[in-house]
């Protein structure tokens, strides 16, 4: 295989060589300042919209969604929210452990890693449309293509962005993950002690307005 010329590469270009040149292209991100939050935020629009269309056009055989009852501010909350979560999460935990990546690095790795699904995503929903229920294996193995590869492509970026060993690495993603988890739990206990101070402040204030 020839080796890539990434002198010769536009960093607009990189989130498509990392497709298939994980580790190295992570590696000329992080050194040679390749990588373009821009483009990661245009990444993550496009992780949304493909959320959105799928919803919406996946064939109604294997769409668990109904499409006139679309929440674009719930799609939004998985989608965006959710990375953003992960970035958080992953950068206290690496903080603590002595990683070496930027919460730029994290966020443009991570985005960068979502193009696979991407594109999987939009390829099921394009093919869900004329495709039996028999056939639906395929439907589902497009979809577990995109994640796995997904999943994989962050777990590399994760690595390279913070310069941990294999197995380093895989422990900070499990803290990650069991962070987010504790983030949304504090997240939700503030919303529900939040509402119930505005319940007691509105009963309170309707008993001294009833006794006036």
């Amino acid at each position: 295989m020839s080796k890539l010329n990434y002198q010769e590469i536009s960093k607009y270009k990189m989130p498509f060589v990392i497709l298939f040149h994980p580790v190295e292209g992570f590696e000329e991100m992080r050194w040679n300042k390749k990588e373009s939050i821009g483009v990661a935020n245009w990444i993550l629009v496009a992780f949304f919209m493909a959320t959105v269309i799928s919803q919406q056009y996946t064939g109604f055989i294997f769409n668990n969604y109904r499409p006139e009852q679309l929440n674009v501010f719930t799609v939004f909350m998985t989608t965006i929210v959710v990375f953003l979560l992960v970035v958080v999460s992953n950068m206290a935990v690496c903080t603590l452990s002595d990683g070496e990546g930027s919460f730029k690095d994290v966020w443009v790795n991570l985005a960068y890693s979502l193009v696979p699904y991407i594109i999987f995503l939009l390829i099921a929903t394009f093919v869900s449309n004329f495709m039996t229920q028999q056939e639906g294996v395929f439907y589902g193995m497009l979809v577990g293509i995109g994640v796995l590869w997904t999943m994989g492509l962050m777990f590399l970026g994760l690595k390279t962005a913070h310069q941990f060993t294999m197995g380093k690495t895989v422990g900070s993603v499990l803290l990650t993950l069991a962070g987010v988890v504790i983030i949304v739990f504090l997240i939700l206990l503030v919303f529900a002690l939040v509402q119930q101070m505005m319940d007691f402040i509105t009963t309170v204030y309707n008993e001294i307005r009833y006794r006036m």
